[in-house]
């Protein structure tokens, strides 16, 4: 039997294993739908190449994805977005979305105290972030953090324990807990580390994840497009490749695992 588009993948792709917290909240809010996931942590990390690297890269996670019959494609990196969604929306018919650090969902819980954006450093610099804070972080303390060990550690399968935790707090260790209202995780690897960062902060620490909103959208575009799988409920399903090789691709099975398990137990984006 031939697969009508509906009943098409979805494709996900990253610098590296840091989109794995997309990939599992999109099978988490997505049930009927299968997923095909590229991490490309045998080149990462993308922040530390130039413009035109980060772009041609790009384009070949999207050609690989489109030649495996994807209906649509996440950018799950917010480097990658700032650098190239709009060239891949011109020459993709199929619907592309990207990342950008959930600055107004921190703004929107309406705390007091400083607000820290977790990125990387073209994240960061970019004309993206500019936007965001012109449009809704003035007269808000918003510090910019990039933080390259953790997305070391995250490549590496570590996501929880000591070793997170101390290298965690060695960036943020001029900040009282009490003194931070919330956290953006402004890159898909952050993406797993609400628990050790609670552990080292406190657990008031408010976490904004661009990780629901993007499946969110993800949902009413298909939903637009009469692109939704309506066939039964089940358990969504993704395959999952790597140019790093077989020790990222196993770290990302294990990592996708135990953060299906958190998603379910939490009941994030249950209501999509």
């Amino acid at each position: 039997m031939v697969s009508s588009k509906k009943d098409a993948p979805i494709g996900i792709f990253d610098s590296g294993l840091g989109g794995v917290s997309c990939l599992g909240q999109g099978m988490h809010m997505l049930p009927r739908e299968n997923f095909i996931y590229f991490g490309d942590s045998g080149v990462s990390p993308y922040s530390l190449m130039s413009k035109a690297e980060v772009k041609d890269l790009c384009f070949q996670a999207c050609d690989f994805l489109v030649r495996k019959k994807v209906k649509a494609i996440v950018v799950a990196c917010n480097t990658a977005t700032s650098v190239a969604v709009a060239e891949l929306r011109q020459k993709y018919t199929i619907p592309i979305l990207g990342m950008e650090p959930a600055l107004k969902v921190a703004i929107d819980f309406g705390l007091e105290g400083t607000i820290i954006v977790m990125a990387t450093g073209m994240t960061l610099k970019s004309r993206m972030m500019d936007n965001l804070i012109a449009r809704f972080g003035q007269g808000y303390d918003i510090v910019k953090r990039p933080c390259r060990d953790v997305i070391t550690l995250v490549e590496s399968g570590i996501i929880d324990g000591p070793e997170m935790e101390e290298c965690l707090g060695k960036y943020f260790t001029e900040f009282k807990p009490d003194h931070i209202a919330s956290v953006v995780f402004g890159c898909t690897h952050y993406g797993f580390l609400e628990k050790p960062l609670k552990k080292v902060f406190g657990e008031h620490i408010r976490i904004a994840d661009g990780n629901e909103g993007t499946i969110w959208h993800l949902k009413q575009i298909l939903k637009e497009r009469d692109l939704l799988n309506d066939g039964e409920t089940g358990v969504s399903e993704a395959e999952i490749y790597n140019s790093g090789g077989n020790e990222y691709i196993a770290n990302a099975r294990k990592m996708l695992a135990e953060h299906l398990a958190n998603l379910k137990a939490e009941g994030a984006g249950d209501n999509a």
